[in-house]
């Protein structure tokens, strides 16, 4: 989603357990994390987080979930088809990464959310 979209969906009220009820998929994502397949040891250990996304999704997972579920389609086709692209991809993305260093990250949290002054 752009920020535009997600804006919009806040506005109008975006209710994720709609998104959940019509999304087979995602249901099914939903159910294997609540009933702790990720967690067999302590199966109650996401039930937290699946309250924020079920109840509120500020962060829009539920509404991006289809569009990342078919990046990620694509993506494996790559992965299948030829393991030269992906390599190609994966490189060409890793070079383009540059702007997004934690370095870069943290001097502009410093600087424009907790106003301290940067040396």
């Amino acid at each position: 989603m752009t920020a535009a979209e997600v804006l919009e969906a806040r506005k109008a009220g975006h209710v994720p357990r709609d998104i959940v009820d019509h999304s087979p998929h995602l249901k099914q994502v939903i159910e294997s994390i609540r009933t702790g397949i990720f967690s067999p040891s302590e199966t109650n250990r996401y039930h937290g987080l699946l309250s924020g996304i079920l109840d509120h999704d500020y962060f829009m997972v539920t509404a991006d979930f289809a569009a990342y579920s078919e990046a990620l389609g694509k993506a494996d086709e790559v992965w299948r088809d030829s393991t030269q692209a992906w390599t190609k991809k994966a490189v060409h993305n890793t070079a383009r990464l540059g702007w997004f260093s934690a370095d870069r990250t943290i001097r502009d949290y410093a600087r424009d959310i907790w106003s301290i002054p940067i040396a």
